[in-house]
């Protein structure tokens, strides 16, 4: 009997996920190889996959790369669940295109920026939501400061002043190569950081003074948990908007 269109579509997406988790986020290969890494004896007649890499690459799982096609890093989406993928230490990046400017935005994990000039700065579990040249730092630390000094100074428990500084160096420090003077840095690039913090309360913590300073200079702190997660993504929101003239609604 031969197998449903979404019997093949489903066999295929194990075949990525199977690819991807044995040659990593960069492996890049011809979409006919999706089809020697299903179940030995299971059989996909010729006439059902030509269709398939299309409808991969619509739902996320595939992309184009180079005439060649790539396992998406990141996010996995399948049907309602999305699943991530990421390998610890190793940079991973999905790539989105806002359909009516053509624009793209990159969603990056881990990214080195090794050629600079000074030393090379690689932030911890960092997800950076990026455009071609700019990029805003979204960085999980797994610590919070809660004495009674920090307390009374900032307006409560909050990110260590320790690790909001290390935001504010990652802004000054880190530039990219000058497309068209090889000697040369664009600086500015990174137009905000912010530090990722176990909290549970997030409307307290809208009185903080590192939330409040993010306003201020793009520079700061939000409460990152399951179930604990508004504020980051009013502020996700708030990025597409002024990125893609979005309706804020």
């Amino acid at each position: 009997m031969s197998l449903t269109n979404d019997e093949v579509y489903n066999l295929a997406t194990d075949a990525l996920r199977r690819m991807l988790q044995k040659n990593g986020p960069d492996y890049k290969f011809p979409s006919d190889v999706i089809w020697q890494n299903i179940p030995a004896g299971v059989v996909v007649s010729s006439t059902s996959r030509p269709h398939q890499p299309k409808r991969l690459m619509k739902d996320g799982y595939l992309e184009l790369t180079g005439g060649m096609t790539q396992a998406q890093s990141v996010v996995q989406i399948n049907r309602l669940k999305a699943v991530v993928t990421l390998s610890k230490g190793k940079s991973s990046a999905l790539r989105f295109v806002h359909k009516p400017s053509g624009k793209s935005l990159f969603l990056i994990y881990n990214r080195l920026f090794s050629r600079l000039p000074t030393i090379a700065q690689k932030p911890d579990n960092v997800i950076q939501f990026a455009s071609t040249d700019k990029f805003y730092i979204f960085d999980a630390k797994y610590r919070i400061q809660f004495d009674e000094t920090y307390s009374e100074l900032y307006g409560g428990p909050g990110p260590t002043t320790e690790d909001v500084n290390t935001m504010h160096r990652y802004r000054d420090a880190i530039a990219i190569p000058h497309p068209m003077a090889p000697n040369e840095y664009k600086q500015g690039i990174v137009e905000g950081a912010v530090v990722l913090f176990p909290l549970p309360n997030e409307d307290a913590f809208c009185q903080h003074k590192f939330y409040k300073s993010i306003s201020q200079v793009e520079i700061g702190g939000l409460p990152f948990l399951p179930g604990t997660t508004k504020l980051v993504a009013e502020k996700i929101k708030a990025l597409l908007s002024a990125e893609f003239s979005l309706d804020a609604a």
